[in-house]
């Protein structure tokens, strides 16, 4: 990798910290890939009142 880079090592924090995004990103779609598989989704519920109390993230079972 540092060949690659050619002397440029002020590159090399840049290049972690797009490589972490770039896993972090791949580990939720792997992750909301496999919840779709199994029935289970994660849906963002925005406003919807339920016995008086706001509902964040839940999963319903379908």
């Amino acid at each position: 990798m540092l060949k690659e880079l050619g002397g440029d090592f002020w590159m090399i924090p840049l290049v972690i910290f797009v490589g972490t995004i770039r896993r972090m990103f791949c580990i939720l779609f792997v992750t909301a890939l496999l919840l779709d598989m199994f029935g289970l989704k994660l849906i963002q519920v925005n406003g919807l009142i339920h016995e008086g109390e706001l509902i964040g993230p839940v999963f319903l079972d379908y």
